[in-house]
This record gives structure tokens, C-alpha cells and sequence, in this order.
């Protein structure tokens, strides 16, 4: 049918066919390694490079003061910033679509005359919609903008105006419309950043419109991108066969072909290693310095830590054994230990670390125990004051709540050196907590913490052992790229006689019977937790939420009972007097959101209910569990699900119910949901990486790990040609990027 189709088919026709004979020769360059792409500039050309791209994004053509404010406020500073900034998705634009051929659901492009264009008034909506009516012989498409500024639309859009058109068609009572399409005056030659390609489309920034964005963002990208020379050594780029920066980026936002879904395109894949590769060897080399460094040898005997031994009235596990002779031996060394001590719930991880300070307390050092929450450091307290008892130290607190004149006193006794122990929150960080001689340090629950903070209370000694703690267990892949500059040990056995957690699976229909069961444990004198994944009502999901589920279990379900409420959005002191309650047993159910994952440990509480639990990663889930059982009574972890779920969330769940290995499930959560989903939004420990993708990158992080590793072992000085600019290149180009801490 090729000869009765009108010019402008044939030429789509023709395009299409060209394509699929020869896809990669439209490219002007290479997709794979070449050598002369991959030549090392002198240090002083990178440096100068550096200083292009660390340009202000304001002077970029197209920008200005105004745009580059609103930029600011997304976080994209400099240039470099700008080439980062990567196109969330791209539409096809290469080719027209005629009206009376357009589907529901298609992105398309349609060139047509406007017929109407002004204000409308939907009395349903109860708001005024922006309008315009586009005719081409075929059919009429409906323009709607929700918000819209009607002076600038007029300007924009006038009745008689040939227009070109693009956006996600919709079908609504068999009117064919687009919502917030892109749209401008047809000339006959589109504009060619817009149309008559492929065009990317960025994350919404300060409300600036596609066409403005992309136009300085194709200034910026064919300006500066080949300022990004390739820094990684070419023996590593030509063995993984990486494109070069230059190309990747310039590929990443000029495509000539839209990436399949889910498709790790090799510029992608090039730039997603790039940021591997340098993270991991900034760890390295963190990890170096910090072996490098004279710490204290502590060698000498322990009386306390072998009075501790005889009086503990339980056996240390097999793990906990090989663990701590790990500790003692990192301890007894010139360096300073950096040790992340990780073991699921109830695993024996705080007698470990206790036993260790000990050790460090009897050479005449002061020991700083860190927890993230004040509920977690009370219970740190408790238990360590307990211990402390059979071996004669004093052991102190301090945390945000307590009055100035404690606080005052506190203070003075550990500058004097009269407190052996302290335990405290983020209040140990503050510039006027100052020690006499702090020797060991521990950090528990690592991740939600970071580096810096690890940096700051180092910073209050001369090089002291660090044991960080994690209950959260990390895949092994992760732990040594997240804690590349930390040495790794595990507890994966729980202490003998410990109950497992009984998990059942329920539907919503079954609502009674997981009430019923909360019911007989608290007649028992128990307590329980009810876990939702909202605080509030939601319009846009039919989710349960804490604030409207406590009223009611308090008044419907459960009136017998005292029911408590605590979530994210409370302030710490209500918070915290909450958790108090419930520790202290003044509440029997403690409705909540996942605030409680982590910093609660409550002996009594045996039942543990978790409503919409597909809406959670299976180490959330895990955690959540670990609430219960710590006690001498059988547990129990109760999922409310809904009755209509897909069957990939019923398999997880049930998955969940018939796993209790907390690494077994972090290995799965991680390959499904990936590290920023595994650790929350706000977790500071982790990266925000602008081209790494998790789960999908978890192959490159292993490979660039294990590449920058070897480098380190190779060369520890750096003194290679091919490798002098890493060290320069991690602290002045990836340090702030990466959220590093500066290895010089």
C-alpha cells in the first residue's frame, strides 16, 4: 500500500524501515569501549574541567536568577548538577498521529488547527478547567489544563492557531482528550528540541514547564558533557567494556531510541558504575587511613571482663564466641577498630558489646554506647546499669529530656573522668560533651546514624575502637558496599531456649478471630502491638490509619483495655511519654505506625498485629515481628491482609510467615524492593545516587567494589601514573555528591 500513502507516511514508513535494517547506524559514535575515549587528562586538565562543571547552574543560557532559585530548591546547584539530572522517561515524537486514530492510553503527537480555546466551569468538579478544542479533518481532540494561569494560556493557545500537540490520550464519554499536553504554534518545522524526536521528560521542578527545561538542559548537555573525561583506569573500563561519561550522559539525555522497560541501557550501565566504583573507593581508602592510624592496644588483662564471663547466668552462643575473640583481637591491635557487629533481633549483640568495653574500661578508658531513640537508650540503660552492678563501674545517661542541672552534672563527672559508661542519643554529639579519656565507642543501629555522625564522636578522642551494631540484617553485598570501610562480623544464632515467633496469615474476613486473639493475651496480663502503615485518613488510598483505628479499637473493640497511639508526626517528648507508658505497662495495646520497628523492648508484650501488611518490605515486616518474643512466653505476629491482594503479595507474605532467618529475607527484600525502599526514605547512612538503580544495579555494586578494593590492595599509596588523580577525584568531585566524608 506504499503507493497511495501520502508524502509524510511514506517518510514515516521509510524511517521506521531504515531503523529496523541498520538500528545502530544512526549513532554517530560507538556504544562500546574505545581506547581514545578512555585517555587520562593531567590532573590539572581535570581540575579544570571541575571548575567548568562547578559552575553556577544561573549562567547557563536559558536559566537566570529566577530559574536557578527554583533549581536551588531541588538541590541542582552547578552544572554538573544539570548533566545529572536525569530524563525520568521519554516520548516518542518522531512521528504524527491523526485525531480519528488516536487510542486511549497512547502517548502521541497530533498537528491540528485550534477551534476553541477559554475557560470552562464543571459544576461536579467545582472548578474552572482551561480548554481547547483542536480539529484535522479526522477528528476533534480535547486540551484540558487543570492549573493554569488563563492570562498566560491566552497568550499561548488562540482560536484559528495551527498547533502541535503531545501528551497521554484519554478517552472520556467518547471524547477524545489529552490532560496537560505539550503544545505549541506549528510553523511547519517543529521546534526540534520538542519534536520530531525523541524527547526526554524530566521530574517536575518548581513548576517550570517540559519545553523550558529541556531547552537549557540540551544547552547545557551538547555544552559541557564532554567535560566529563573518564576518571576511572582504562584497564577497568576496557575489561567491563564502559562507555565514557561523555557519551553515556550525552546518550542518557539524547537518546535515538527509547529504552525498553526495565532495560539497563549501556549508558545507564556505564554511569551507574561510574558512582559504584568511586563510592566504593572512597570507602577504601577511609578504610586504609583509619588502619593506618596509631589506636590504643588494649592487651593487657581484663579482671571485669572475666568476673562478667563467670557471673553471666547464660551461655554465649557458638557466634557470640567467635565474635567477641574477633573484637579482642581488633582491640589488642595498634589500629583502631572499625567493626560492624551485625545480628538479628535477639541475637546477644549488647552483651557483646558490653563484655568488649570492659575490656576497654579496665585499661583506664571511657566508653560512649550511642542509641538513635531516648526509649532505646533507657532500655540500654537499664540493662547495662544492671550488668554494670557485678563489675563495679558507674554507668550514666544522657539524652535530650533531662533538666539542665542533670545534664550540668553529668557532663562535669565524664570531662573528670568519674563515669566509666555513658549512654546517650545525638545528645553525646553536642560540642560541650567532652570526655577525659573515651577509648570505645558503640553505635547502635548503624544506619540510622551515618558516617559523619560516626566522624563527629571519634572526633572527642584520640583514635578509639568503634563497634557499630546493626539489627537490621544487610545482605552481605550491601554491608560491604554500604560499611565498605568497616570490617564485617555476624551473629546469625539466637541465644538457646529463645521461643520462635508463631506467624499467622489472615484475611480481613477473619478480623475476629486476630481480635479474639489479642483478647485472651492481655486477660493473661500481656500486651500487645497494632502496627497500620498511615497516620491519618487518605483520599487517594483505602489503607487503615492509626489516629482513626485507636479510636476505635478504645471504644468499639477493645473498651475493657487502655489503648495508647504513637506515630511519626508526634512530638519526641509525646512520643517518647507514650512509648514510656507502654514500657511500664500503663497500656495494654500500643496502636502505632512502623515508628516502633526499631528502640522498643518490651518482655511482656507477646502479640504483634500488622494490618495491610503487602504495604511493607519483608525486613520492615521482620522487624516489626522482632517486637515480640522477648520475653519468656510464646509470641506471636499476627498479618490482617485484605481480602483482595495480587498474588505476588500473597506469596511474599507467605513467604514472611515461613521464614524466621532475618538474612534470608533481607536477600529477598532487597532484590525486590532495593536498598532506598530496604532502609526508608530518610535513612542518612545510604547514598542517593543519581544514575545507580536498586535492585537493578545490585551486579555492578559487587564488581565495582571488588575493582576498587583491589586498586587500594595493589597500590596503597597510589603512586601508579594511572591511578594519582583517585584520591583528588573522591574528595573534589564525589564527596558531596555521595554524602562522603573526606578521606585526607
Amino acid at each position: 500500500g506504499y503507493e497511495v500513502l501520502e508524502d509524510p507516511e511514506k517518510r514515516k514508513r521509510i524511517v521506521q524501515a531504515l531503523g529496523l535494517i541498520a538500528p545502530k547506524a544512526s549513532r554517530t559514535f560507538s556504544r562500546s569501549f574505545r581506547p581514545e575515549d578512555h585517555l587520562l587528562p593531567s590532573l590539572e586538565r581535570i581540575k579544570e574541567a571541575r571548575k567548568k562543571l562547578s559552575g553556577n547552574v544561573q549562567y547557563v543560557k536559558g536559566v537566570g536568577p529566577a530559574v536557578a532559585a527554583k533549581l536551588d530548591r531541588a538541590g541542582i546547584r552547578t552544572i554538573d548538577d544539570l548533566l545529572t539530572f536525569f530524563p525520568t522517561r521519554y516520548d516518542d515524537r518522531r512521528f504524527t498521529t491523526k485525531i480519528g486514530e488516536l487510542k486511549e492510553g497512547q502517548n502521541a503527537v497530533v498537528v491540528g488547527e485550534a477551534t476553541f480555546a477559554g475557560v470552562a466551569f464543571y459544576r461536579g468538579l467545582r472548578r474552572r478547567v482551561y480548554e481547547a478544542a483542536v480539529e484535522d479533518g479526522t477528528g476533534q481532540l480535547k486540551l484540558k489544563w487543570f492549573h493554569f494561569v488563563a492570562s498566560s494560556m491566552g497568550e499561548r493557545i488562540k482560536r484559528g492557531q495551527k498547533l502541535i500537540v503531545s501528551g497521554k490520550v484519554r478517552i472520556y464519554r467518547n471524547q477524545v482528550e489529552m490532560h496537560h499536553p505539550e503544545c505549541e504554534v506549528y510553523s511547519g518545522t517543529p521546534d526540534s528540541i520538542s519534536f520530531g524526536r525523541i524527547v526526554p521528560l524530566y521530574r517536575e521542578v518548581g513548576g517550570l514547564y517540559q519545553k523550558t527545561l529541556r531547552k537549557f538542559m540540551n544547552f547545557a548537555v551538547t555544552r559541557f558533557c564532554e567535560e566529563r573525561a573518564c576518571l576511572i583506569p582504562t584497564e577497568i573500563c576496557r575489561k567491563h567494556d564502559l562507555l565514557a561519561p561523555w557519551k553515556a550522559i550525552l546518550e542518557m539525555h539524547l537518546p535515538d531510541r527509547i529504552p525498553m522497560e526495565g532495560h539497563r541501557t549501556e549508558a545507564a550501565r556505564a554511569l551507574a558504575f561510574e558512582e559504584l566504583f568511586f563510592y566504593a573507593f572512597s570507602l577504601g581508602l577511609r578504610k586504609r587511613l583509619l588502619k593506618g592510624k596509631p589506636g590504643i592496644a588494649f592487651r593487657n588483662p581484663s579482671p571485669r571482663f572475666e568476673r562478667m564471663m563467670h557471673e553471666l547466668p547464660f551461655e554465649l552462643t557458638g557466634a557470640q564466641k567467635i565474635v567477641l575473640q574477633a573484637i579482642r583481637k581488633d582491640m589488642a591491635s595498634e589500629s583502631a577498630m572499625n567493626r560492624l557487629l551485625q545480628g538479628d533481633v535477639g541475637s546477644g549483640k549488647t552483651i557483646v558489646a558490653f563484655l568488649a568495653a570492659l575490656v576497654a574500661i579496665d585499661h583506664g578508658y571511657q566508653v560512649a554506647f550511642m542509641a538513635p531513640t531516648e526509649i532505646l537508650a533507657e532500655q540500654h540503660f537499664r540493662t547495662l546499669s544492671a550488668w554494670a552492678q557485678k563489675t563495679d563501674i558507674r554507668v550514666e545517661m544522657l539524652i535530650g529530656r533531662q533538666s539542665a542541672g542533670e545534664r550540668r552534672a553529668i557532663i562535669g563527672d565524664l570531662a573528670a573522668g568519674k563515669v566509666h559508661l555513658v549512654v546517650g542519643t545525638h545528645a553525646l554529639l553536642e560540642s560541650d560533651v567532652q570526655f577525659a579519656a573515651l577509648g570505645f565507642v558503640v553505635v547502635d543501629e548503624q544506619h540510622r546514624f551515618g558516617v559523619r555522625q560516626r566522624a563527629v564522636i571519634r572526633a572527642k578522642a584520640v583514635e578509639p575502637d568503634v563497634l557499630v551494631m546493626s539489627a537490621t540484617p544487610i545482605p552481605r553485598t550491601l554491608a560491604l558496599t554500604l560499611y565498605g570501610d568497616l570490617d564485617v562480623s555476624i551473629l546469625n544464632e539466637l541465644p538457646e531456649g529463645r521461643k520462635p515467633i508463631e506467624t499467622k496469615l489472615f484475611s480481613e474476613r477473619d478480623r475476629g478471630k486476630v481480635y479474639e486473639w489479642v483478647r485472651g493475651e492481655i486477660k493473661k496480663g500481656r500486651q500487645a502491638y497494632v502496627v497500620y502503615p498511615l497516620v491519618d485518613p487518605s483520599d487517594q488510598i483505602d489503607l487503615k490509619d492509626a489516629t482513626t483505628m485507636a479510636v476505635t479499637l478504645q471504644k468499639e473493640i477493645f473498651p475493657e483495655f487502655r489503648v495508647g497511639l504513637v506515630h511519626g508526626q508526634l512530638h519526641s517528648r509525646e512520643k517518647e511519654e507514650w512509648m514510656g507508658k507502654f514500657v511500664r505497662g500503663e497500656i495494654d495495646i500500643l496502636v502505632s505506625t512502623t515508628i516502633i520497628e526499631v528502640g522498643i523492648d518490651v518482655a511482656n508484650a507477646t502479640v504483634m498485629v500488622i494490618e495491610h501488611p503487602e504495604r511493607f518490605g519483608l525486613s520492615q515486616l521482620h522487624q516489626l515481628r522482632g517486637r515480640v518474643g522477648r520475653g519468656s512466653e510464646r509470641s506471636a505476629c499476627l498479618l490482617v491482609r485484605p481480602s483482595r491482594i495480587s498474588q505476588m503479595a500473597r506469596d511474599r507474605l507467605q513467604t514472611f510467615a515461613g521464614v524466621h532467618d532475618g538474612f534470608l529475607l533481607a536477600e529477598e527484600d532487597l532484590r525486590l524492593r532495593g536498598p532506598g525502599d530496604f532502609f526508608g526514605v530518610a535513612q542518612s547512612g545510604f547514598p542517593t545516587f543519581a544514575a545507580a538503580v536498586f535492585p537493578r544495579d545490585l551486579d555492578l555494586l559487587e564488581t565495582a567494589r571488588r575493582e576498587a578494593f583491589e586498586i587500594i590492595q595493589r597500590d596503597p599509596s597510589l603512586s601508579d601514573p594511572q591511578f594519582r588523580h583517585l584520591k583528588w577525584v573522591v574528595d573534589e568531585v564525589w564527596v558531596e555528591r555521595l554524602q562522603l566524608v573526606r578521606v585526607g
